[in-house]
């Protein structure tokens, strides 16, 4: 009223039944808070863009199979701060590391990150998983459908998966909610036993065929399987599946159907 009317300070109280005295200091105090400011603000080493541009490569690395562990991310973070000239806590030059109180403080600060436990993805699988091979299959699965228009119990999901005998892969970060993370290794370290599932479209199993780097079987390796299971040795040196091998899987599919 006293600003937008241009009524003095003693007019503005009389009319309002308030002292100008009042008035006045309620005023001032008003253009004061304006200028207020915090005394102190937490440090952070980086910035807002900054974080975002850490928090997108993290992501990133991720989704190609090569996430960062907690201790890569703090590496990370040093070289970044020193690429950028910040200034940091003494003990992050002294141990070489970012501090894991900054680790633990950027997590929080950006929820979409999680540490994850990433599955074992081979470098071939991981490059032959693109749009173009995903619409390839796509359009071969559409055209023998229409062909043979199959039910339910005569389409079956094939998967292996290799059981390493080399050290699980560490903790990674990752985006939240994402219901699988993969992490690619080398296919030369340790060796694996692969295992070839098979359930068909109507929720029937079928029992597992599993391949052992061997180049004789022994029966004491299919203790405690499930009833019905089969064993295939492959050379001393490997486990992967092969061509050969894959066609018995699929004789042994037609014998249970």
């Amino acid at each position: 009223m006293f600003s937008k009317n241009k009524l003095s300070l003693r007019a503005a109280g009389e009319r309002n039944n308030v002292k100008h005295t009042s008035l006045f200091y309620r005023l001032k105090n008003q253009h004061l808070a304006k200028d207020y400011t915090q005394k102190y603000k937490t440090k952070q080493i980086f910035n807002i863009v900054e974080e975002e541009q850490l928090q997108n490569y993290l992501l990133k690395s991720s989704r190609i199979n090569y996430g960062l562990t907690y201790e890569s991310t703090r590496k990370l973070a040093l070289e970044y701060t020193l690429q950028l000239n910040k200034e940091i806590p003494e003990s992050w030059y002294r141990n070489n590391i970012a501090g894991i109180e900054w680790m633990k403080g950027f997590m929080t600060r950006h929820p979409k990150l999680s540490l994850r436990k990433p599955e074992n993805t081979s470098l071939s699988r991981a490059t032959s998983f693109n749009p173009t091979n995903v619409a390839a299959f796509q359009d071969n699965y559409t055209k023998v459908m229409k062909k043979y228009n199959f039910s339910e119990d005569r389409i079956f999901n094939l998967d292996e998966t290799g059981v390493m005998t080399v050290v699980q892969a560490p903790y990674i970060i990752a985006a939240r909610g994402i219901k699988q993370v993969g992490q690619a290794l080398s296919g030369e370290r340790g060796k694996l036993i692969t295992m070839c599932s098979i359930i068909s479209a109507s929720g029937t199993p079928v029992p597992p065929v599993s391949v052992f780097p061997r180049a004789k079987m022994v029966d004491a390796l299919m203790n405690s399987a499930p009833s019905g299971s089969l064993a295939f040795p492959n050379c001393p040196e490997s486990g992967w599946m092969t061509s050969a091998i894959f066609l018995k899987v699929l004789d042994h599919l037609k014998k249970i159907y």
